[in-house]
């Protein structure tokens, strides 16, 4: 579905410029709003718990002690402004940036496809999904499954035995499994609600987050696509795309309705907010982060979509985390309540059942505008922070954290042999956070935009390191 690989740009906001000069320009000029050096809290203030002790005082000494490659472990708290990449920042989250944006070029495309089929569902630059990970309608309309939406899978990294203490007994990895999604359209809000009845529990979702306002200044980002007030009900029909010019190999296309018959078999949806609450103001934050929307997702009939108590094919009930002060190409002001977000949102898409005495999760749909940027950034965060959790219930000795434990874990291989491209540079193998972001970026391009998202990550992965006891 990629078409040839082109010079990686930044999609949406302002024009398309290259990420080499958006670097180069933003770390000479900065950008209104950034905090000056001046502005920023003086290292010394910023204290990591002292009671930290064994395997997490370890894994904080590792994350503050330079491998993360920012001043982030001095600066835990993280008192960052918003800005596409932040003035204060230290060389080598640029330098890093750098590289993995380089490689997104160098990559060889994994489909022979040409995407312009699917150019009417794309509402920011070239941001499509690759064939051998993307979502597929199960319920196509008119035979076309596509969403512009990628499963996303969090690097498992695994930890070789012979690093691991003797008594140790490792349990079986459950990664976390994501949907990065393109915000929806008003036309595609049918195909992104459908994703809520996939027939396979394990690919249905149960929790949204959106990481965008629908509209930043005079720019839509997404539709508003949940209803304004409680007990208010919002009705998407589907839509598919009907070529205006037969007679060209691409032809331009517009939406409309499909066939009566084909209206019989998909129905319509209607969503109905039914609670809102504010999230939790996690310190140093003085605001609520998010809003939690509980929705109810109906699966309605094929009928007059006035008429009054039609009983709906299937219900789901999914909770949809509202976060709209993260600006495009931005990063929010603090990382604590991202942190503290991605925690409540892993614990509402637990399952439980009698039959199984373990919970386990669902996928979690996350969407910004493109579905790469802010997706990207949170994903990462969660994807570090869930292995760095995992370290630390491993007790590993003081030998093995000091023979640089990052650089041994063994990354999956999600891409085929002859579509790999060469390793990250050796000085990376220790840099837990530009493997974890390349390694996202096999699955979906542009994962995290900006030098100044990255840095973000680096910051927020600090914070969750100096957090653990």
């Amino acid at each position: 579905m990629r078409g040839s690989p082109k010079e990686e740009t930044l999609p949406s906001d302002g024009p398309t410029v290259s990420i080499d000069k958006a670097i180069v320009e933003n770390q000479q000029t900065g950008s209104p709003g950034c905090q000056s050096d001046s502005q920023t809290e003086s290292p010394a203030k910023r204290r990591l718990p002292a009671e930290l002790t064994g395997t997490a005082r370890r894994i904080k000494h590792m994350f503050t002690g330079g491998h993360l490659g920012s001043d982030c472990g001095s600066q835990t708290e993280a008192r960052m402004k918003w800005c596409p990449i932040p003035t204060n920042s230290p060389e080598r989250p640029g330098k890093v940036y750098k590289i993995i944006a380089e490689r997104g070029t160098r990559r060889e495309k994994k489909s022979n496809e040409d995407g312009s089929a699917y150019a009417h569902h794309v509402a920011d630059g070239d941001v499509l999904p690759f064939d051998i990970n993307r979502v597929h309608l199960a319920n196509p309309i008119q035979g076309n499954d596509y969403i512009n939406a990628s499963w996303i899978t969090e690097p498992a990294f695994e930890i070789p035995a012979d690093l691991l203490p003797p008594s140790h007994h490792p349990q079986p990895q459950h990664a976390q499994t994501w949907i990065a999604s393109q915000g929806p359209l008003d036309e595609t809000g049918y195909e992104f609600f459908r994703l809520f009845f996939h027939p396979d529990p394990a690919r249905r979702p149960k929790v949204i987050i959106q990481l965008t306002a629908c509209m930043e200044g005079s720019r839509v980002k997404c539709a508003n696509y949940i209803p304004s007030k409680e007990e208010e009900a919002k009705l998407f029909r589907p839509h598919r795309t009907v070529p205006l010019d037969s007679s060209s190999s691409h032809p331009k296309t517009k939406w409309a309705l499909p066939e009566p018959d084909e209206m019989r078999n998909l129905g319509f949806i209607r969503v109905t907010l039914e609670g809102v609450e504010s999230g939790p103001v996690q310190p140093p934050a003085t605001n609520s982060f998010y809003h939690k929307n509980k929705l109810l997702v109906e699966l309605l009939p094929y009928q007059d979509e006035y008429q009054q108590k039609i009983q709906p094919i299937a219900q789901a009930r999914v909770v949809h985390y509202e976060c709209i002060s993260w600006y495009d190409h931005g990063t929010p002001e603090f990382v604590e309540p991202i942190l503290e977000l991605i925690s409540s949102a892993k614990a509402d898409s637990m399952i439980s059942s009698p039959e199984e005495s373990t919970p386990r999760t669902s996928p979690i749909l996350v969407h910004c505008s493109a579905g790469v940027g802010r997706t990207g950034t949170l994903i990462a965060i969660a994807s570090c922070t869930a292995q760095l959790a995992l370290l630390n219930s491993c007790h590993l000795s003081e030998r093995t954290l000091k023979a640089n434990i990052i650089s041994h874990l063994i990354l999956p291989q999600l891409v085929p042999e002859n579509s790999r491209i060469a390793q990250l540079p050796e000085w990376l193998n220790d840099d837990l956070v530009a493997r974890t972001v390349d390694f996202l970026r096999e699955q979906r391009v542009l994962m995290v935009q900006t030098a100044g998202q990255l840095d973000y990550i680096y910051k927020a992965v600090a914070c969750f390191a100096a957090s653990l006891s």
